[in-house]
């Protein structure tokens, strides 16, 4: 059975878009009244450990050194099936092996680049709470060679209020250039102006270095809990994990808070294939474990946060910190060729943070994520 050529004949041919960011501002700024972009990993994400944009800092390089991301990702646009999709829908599994197939003969190149629009959404708090949505966007290249250096760019971009009716309490409350949103104890200031690029270099020292400093970190009682034994490896090294199929979930689904349930296994896989510089061959091993999980289901064809028409793999999950939630996590997949372009994690029960059903919490619009023989640049 050809399941990449099933997921054309029900889904379509979906030509890519070539103006991507500048139908993202168009639409953003449609829904929002403010053009807008991504959030970065650290905080477009909940509670995530991101390989790419952990190169930050010290501390963070050393996460950046591990690579795995552990979190759910993605917020702005909403889950509902597109108007006028078909009615005939291929399973999650034959979605998903199909991605398997056309992953399996992609090339390789010198870097790994991810380049993406990601957001969050967050409460306002005052006289009228409204919901603001924060992008950033994103661009890292990362080499699989302990012998070269990384590269990461990224920018804040603007916020705006998330649905009308937040848009009409915003400009209610005097229309201000920056937002307050609470995160747990502490608040972060968004701005409703795109931000400056800025630049971080990774060199093969300062991996050495992170590496050293994550594997003492990960000696300490207190936190040895919290590293997965493949943290600690070298690429090289988790790719011999990866040829080993009883240790293969060892590598994908790392211990995280998240926990074992679909859709944080569906969350680590997506971290996993957008952000590991992995061969074709392990990623196509990846996309046929996730085909394997129990509790995944296609939810047909949707939007990504940029427009694109895609579809769409989910599970359900909870939400236990800031108010008890169930949450549906998103894959948002390419049905021309099978690549993930994006995720979105909604409240489809529940309160979080102040916020209810049908907020997307966070969402990920991804350009690129794959192999490519370029210099490193941004945009």
């Amino acid at each position: 059975m050809d399941d990449l050529k099933m997921v054309r004949d029900v889904y379509g041919e979906i030509a890519p878009d070539p103006q991507l960011e500048t139908r993202i501002r168009a639409r953003l700024a449609h829904e929002g009244g403010r053009p807008s972009s991504r959030r970065g990993f650290s905080r477009g994400r909940m509670g995530v450990s991101v390989g790419l944009l952990a190169a930050a800092a010290a501390a963070a390089v050393a996460v950046a050194a591990v690579g795995i991301g552990g979190g759910i990702g993605g917020g702005g646009s909403g889950t509902s099936p597109v108007a006028g999709a078909p009615n005939t829908e291929l399973s999650a599994k034959s979605i998903l092996l199909a991605a398997a197939d056309q992953a399996a003969n992609e090339p390789t190149g010198r870097f790994w680049r991810l380049h993406m629009i990601s957001g969050s959404s967050g409460r306002v708090e005052g006289a009228t709470p409204y919901t603001v949505f924060s992008p950033n966007e994103f661009d890292g290249w990362r080499s699989p060679s302990a012998q070269e250096t990384d590269f990461t760019f990224q920018r804040e971009l603007a916020a705006y209020p998330l649905t009308n009716a937040d848009k009409a309490a915003w400009k209610a409350d005097g229309s201000p250039s920056s937002f307050k949103v609470r995160n747990n104890e502490d608040f972060y200031t968004y701005r409703a102006t795109d931000g400056v690029w800025t630049t971080q270099r990774i060199t093969p020292e300062l991996k050495k270095s992170a590496s050293a400093s994550f594997k003492q970190l990960c000696a300490r009682a207190d936190a040895a809990a919290k590293c997965p034994p493949s943290a600690q490896l070298t690429w090289a090294e988790k790719e011999k994990i990866a040829s080993d199929p009883a240790r293969f979930d060892e590598l994908l689904f790392p211990r995280s808070a998240q926990g074992p349930d679909a859709a944080g296994k569906l969350a680590q896989g997506f971290n996993f294939l957008i952000e590991q510089p992995a061969s074709p061959e392990i990623r196509a091993r990846a996309f046929r474990v996730l085909a394997g999980l129990p509790g995944v289901r296609s939810v047909g064809t949707v939007k990504s946060l940029d427009g694109r028409t895609g579809v769409g793999i989910a599970a359900e999950g909870k939400l236990v910190e800031g108010g008890v939630a169930t949450f549906e996590y998103q894959i948002i997949l390419d049905p021309k060729t099978s690549k993930v372009i994006g995720n979105k994690m909604t409240i489809v029960d529940g309160t979080y943070r102040g916020l209810g059903p049908g907020t997307v919490l966070t969402e990920q619009s991804v350009m690129q994520a794959g192999w490519t023989a370029d210099t490193p640049h941004h945009g």
